[in-house]
């Protein structure tokens, strides 16, 4: 009964605050761009481009059958399926922010490569339709290919399957649910954005549009090394008055006094019981006993009085 008292006293206290307080104290605004890079990151790091471009980036490699073009459409899904569960599986049992710099190096690593090898291929193609004795360069874009396919991991590492879990680990009770929203809206709007910028810089550049997400990457590599905090293997209460966050709002401090309460009512309690079960044994010891030299003394007495009958 009194957990469920306390826990509609936080529910009280959260209602009462409002959209500001997400910007009040120097920690909740640094949790707000850490909300708003991570919503931008897991847009604009070129994952926007593979899903709703694909068929063009293989056009511009050189594959232009249909058929060949939904088979490896359908090879790239079932391979992102398969190692994005078995990512999400184990993920969680590392540090966060070690797990995102992992992501962010090896998406530049595979950008990089990947750019470089369409590249080779567009260049080469071009090359060969002003001199078709140069050969094309089909290595080159099996390559392209082959690192597109490496992206899928490289993303799921961070982005994918720990996005929620961070989080939910950075915003306080209180603030959780705004901080959500505030992510999901810099989110949509980057794919929004991501979703028609795209076609036009492959049409105006063509494969040069892939250096935009390099120099990208690669600034979303010294966001997360210089802001992102470490929330691994700490409780909800701790990381909401951890260093880089010591100012969190009366919302969340009322809230943590309530929970500190419950926790102290319930250890009150428990030590109230037990010693309440202690006593209770020790009066059950203490009649036992009694008992039991009640029937030593009824033994005894009846122990004499047949000697004495026998005796007579």
């Amino acid at each position: 009964m009194a957990q469920i008292e306390t826990t509609i006293k936080l529910e009280l206290v959260a209602a009462k605050l409002t959209w500001l307080d997400l910007f009040k104290t120097a920690g909740m605004r640094k949790r707000a761009f850490l909300a708003m890079m991570i919503g931008l990151f897991t847009q604009w790091s070129g994952n926007t481009l593979i899903s709703y471009y694909f068929f063009t980036i293989l056009a511009t490699v050189g594959i232009t059958d249909p058929k060949t073009k939904q088979g490896i459409n359908l090879g790239k899904e079932a391979w992102a399926l398969i190692n994005a569960v078995t990512i999400a599986l184990f993920i969680t049992r590392f540090k966060r922010r070690r797990m995102y710099l992992l992501c962010t190096t090896c998406m530049l690593i595979v950008y990089v490569s990947w750019t470089t090898c369409q590249g080779i291929y567009v260049e080469a193609e071009k090359k060969h339709k002003i001199d078709p004795s140069f050969p094309l360069n089909k290595t080159a874009g099996s390559m392209a290919i082959f690192f597109i396919f490496l992206y899928s991991p490289a993303y799921n590492i961070g982005f994918n399957s720990l996005t929620y879990t961070y989080l939910v680990e950075l915003f306080p009770y209180a603030e959780r649910t705004r901080g959500l929203a505030f992510f999901q809206f810099f989110g949509r709007g980057a794919a929004f954005f991501a979703t028609f910028v795209n076609p036009i810089g492959l049409d105006k550049i063509s494969w040069r549009w892939l250096l935009v997400y390099c120099c990208w990457v690669l600034f979303e590599i010294v966001v997360i090394y210089f802001f992102f905090p470490e929330t691994y293997n700490r409780t909800l209460e701790e990381l909401s008055f951890c260093k880089f966050t010591l100012a969190c709002g009366l919302g969340t401090v009322l809230i943590f006094q309530q929970c500190l309460r419950v926790r102290i009512w319930l250890t009150s309690r428990s030590l109230q019981w037990r010693n309440r079960s202690m006593q209770i044994q020790q009066i059950l010891r203490g009649r036992m006993k009694r008992q039991c030299m009640l029937r030593k003394e009824q033994m005894l007495r009846k122990s004499k009085e047949k000697g004495h009958g026998k005796a007579f």
